[in-house]
């Protein structure tokens, strides 16, 4: 199992195997690396000096009735973008891009996860084994 970090060690990853041996999700960014965190792999010590921001939501395909977008969490520290997900949304849900606000109290309680425990990985993260 590896370990991940931003640059100031805010936002930390620890890469996990994946519970069946599938293969990772397609990557669409040569800056990203997917990693399998499962649904504890990911730990910040300061929430509040997270960002959200998500990107514009584009169709699966033409005949797909979802749509994509990627969400992504930087460290306002250090200035990384950490991590994203992917999203699959209706298209009747609200695609607009940009930070994500949070409401009373609720980014210093969730940390940003997929539902498939795969994210990608900014390849400018510090690594180790």
């Amino acid at each position: 199992m590896s370990t991940s970090a931003c640059l100031c060690l805010n936002v930390r990853i620890r890469v996990h195997h994946p519970p069946n041996p599938s293969s990772p999700p397609t990557l669409s960014h040569p800056d990203y690396l997917p990693v399998y965190v499962g649904q504890d792999g990911i730990s910040i010590v300061h929430p509040q000096l997270t960002l959200r921001s998500r990107t514009h939501s584009k169709p699966l395909s033409d005949c797909e009735p979802l749509l994509r977008r990627h969400t992504s969490l930087t460290c306002l520290v250090c200035r990384l973008p950490v991590y994203r997900v992917i999203q699959f949304i209706p298209p009747d849900m609200g695609a607009t891009e940009g930070p994500v606000l949070p409401t009373e109290e609720w980014v210093e309680h969730q940390v940003l996860q997929s539902g498939s425990g795969w994210v990608e990985l900014a390849k400018r993260c510090l690594m180790s084994q």
